[in-house]
């Protein structure tokens, strides 16, 4: 008797062993995108990580297949990660006696983080590139530290993206994450003016959230090692200088107070 396919149940006497997964297929469900392998990412050549950037002149086709779909194991690896996120957030807001002010204030800078990410991913997908989140042990690490030291350092992991890009994607791809940060301070900011103003705790946790992500948009643009701002600045200096000034003239009106309101 032979091994089971795990895709389709069919019986080989000399079946095939994904080289990535591990696990054991017939013929037709060899191939790592034909039994969905969680660890496909390894089959494939990167052209460029968030690690650096690389050259090439490929052309990149189209595509929009399973753009908002997230596999078993990128779920996994988000999941852990929003829950050291969350509970940084919970620290950083510990000494609020507000209930209601605390919880706002965590979820308002868990959700700066994984939009930043996921934007990362999508506008990846749209272009036709392998796109995934995954954890970094090291990060992940320094994040959880992060939840009871004073010194904050939340870097659970990244957005992993593999494929044949020019510098027009790549950078495209980079800048999707910071202009998410953007217009979540736009967004926040609209809604602050709506918010009448002795509502306390309403325009603190909006407040909160304009910095947060002002400081997000600002650090991930700097043009530096393996940061959001190198692959923009490399694109287009004019759209680098643009959207880091945009951001960190929102961090200043953010820290000084000076955010004008009704």
């Amino acid at each position: 008797m032979g091994l089971a396919c795990r895709i389709c149940g069919k019986s080989e006497a000399l079946p095939f062993k994904c080289a990535y997964c591990g696990g054991f297929f017939c013929s037709e469900h060899r191939l790592p995108e034909n039994h969905s392998c969680p660890d496909i990412w390894l089959a494939k050549p990167p052209a460029w990580r968030w690690g650096g950037v690389k050259k090439t002149i490929n052309h990149v086709k189209r595509r929009r297949v399973g753009i908002t779909r997230l596999g078993s194991t990128e779920a996994k690896h988000l999941s852990l990660a929003s829950t050291l996120v969350l509970l940084v957030g919970i620290s950083l807001a510990g000494w609020r006696s507000d209930l209601t002010v605390l919880t706002a204030t965590a979820l308002i800078f868990l959700a700066s983080f994984i939009l930043h990410e996921l934007a990362h991913r999508f506008s990846a997908k749209t272009l036709g590139l392998w796109a995934e989140f995954r954890l970094e042990p090291y990060g992940a690490f320094l994040t959880a530290i992060s939840i009871v030291s004073p010194f904050k350092i939340i870097a659970p992991g990244a957005v992993l993206v593999v494929g044949a890009a020019g510098f027009d994607a790549i950078g495209k791809v980079a800048i999707s994450g910071p202009l998410t940060n953007l217009i979540l301070v736009a967004v926040l900011y609209a809604a602050r003016l709506l918010v009448p103003s002795g509502v306390f705790w309403a325009t603190t946790v909006l407040d909160y959230g304009i910095y947060v992500n002002a400081i997000i948009a600002v650090f991930n643009l700097l043009p530096f090692a393996a940061l959001d701002g190198r692959k923009v600045l490399i694109w287009s200096r004019k759209l680098w200088l643009l959207t880091f000034t945009l951001s960190f003239a929102a961090l200043l009106a953010s820290v000084s107070g000076i955010l004008p309101s009704r």
